[in-house]
């Protein structure tokens, strides 16, 4: 059961009101004298605390995206898997090097169509890029469209970068899962074109308080997703270089990063999605604070 999911939400109201209702129904029992009902007293005022604290914050959580998973909640998530294959072939695990640059593919998962479970729907990519101008590794996900005859002749697709830290939420708008298969049902209809989606966390390194801003000293995330991001991914993937054909779209605080990143990158991204997030800076690092070049960097 996902962190964010209703389901978790259903599951802690209905021990909440359990509990509740058990408290009320078995009050005389709890309430007699002697150390066993005080026991009982406490064990039961403590779980009702618990489940109750766990249904505000589970809701809290859902409705900011502060933690996507359970992993990223206890600290535990890493990127797991190693370099399986090199090669070219655009949808098949490799690592490939440019420059000291690495996208590593770690694992894919073949995406069906909705409704169509015959229909190929390409696949969906875990990645790790390391960019050789930022210095940053971050890991994420690319969304590769059905291989084909436009997949292996000249590099013209086009790209979405996604930023949204509920990618590995289930049954969020923005997980990895759901925005590839909503892009494989939209292809296989003929509504949308194949395009290469790039999905990556809002913090894409510890530190980077300004989410995909170059903080003075410390992580540079705009560099990393304005040069080596785009480098990266058209040295694995048939993508345009025309950045007519490059969109960033983001919610939560991804959304500031999409809004920034078009408004002052227009020669990488020419356009930028921001259905529903925040429109404010993030907070400097502590050990930072504001500054003269960050200040320029939020128009």
């Amino acid at each position: 059961m996902g962190l964010t999911s209703p389901a978790l939400i259903a599951l802690l109201a209905v021990l909440s009101a359990l509990l509740m209702a058990g408290a009320v129904g078995f009050w005389r029992e709890l309430a007699r004298p002697g150390p066993i009902g005080l026991v009982m007293r406490i064990a039961m005022v403590f779980v009702l605390d618990v489940v109750v604290l766990g249904l505000i914050l589970a809701i809290a959580n859902q409705s900011g995206g502060f933690y996507a998973s359970w992993s990223e909640l206890f600290g535990t998530e890493h990127v797991a898997g190693h370099i399986i294959a090199v090669g070219r072939d655009p949808v098949a695990a490799r690592t490939l090097h440019g420059h000291d640059g690495q996208l590593a593919v770690t694992s894919r998962v073949a995406i069906a169509v909705p409704g169509h479970p015959r229909t190929p729907g390409g696949r969906l990519l875990t990645v790790t890029m390391t960019g050789p101008v930022s210095g940053i590794t971050a890991s994420g996900y690319v969304y590769a469209p059905p291989a084909g005859r436009r997949m292996t002749t000249r590099p013209d697709l086009p790209a979405i970068v996604v930023i949204s830290d509920r990618l590995g939420a289930t049954g969020a708008a923005f997980s990895a899962r759901r925005i590839a298969r909503t892009a494989a049902a939209e292809i296989a209809s003929g509504r949308l074109r194949p395009v290469v989606i790039v999905m990556l966390p809002a913090r894409i390194a510890p530190g980077a308080g300004r989410t995909c801003l170059d903080v003075p000293g410390g992580p540079q995330a705009a560099t990393f997703f304005t040069q080596d991001l785009p480098n990266l991914v058209r040295s694995g993937f048939p993508v345009s270089g025309n950045s007519a054909l490059w969109a960033v779209a983001g919610d939560s605080t991804g959304a500031y990063c999409a809004l920034q990143l078009a408004a002052t990158n227009s020669a990488v991204y020419s356009v930028a999605a921001a259905p529903a997030g925040h429109y404010t800076p993030q907070a400097a690092p502590r050990d930072v604070g504001p500054s003269r070049p960050l200040r320029r960097q939020e128009t």
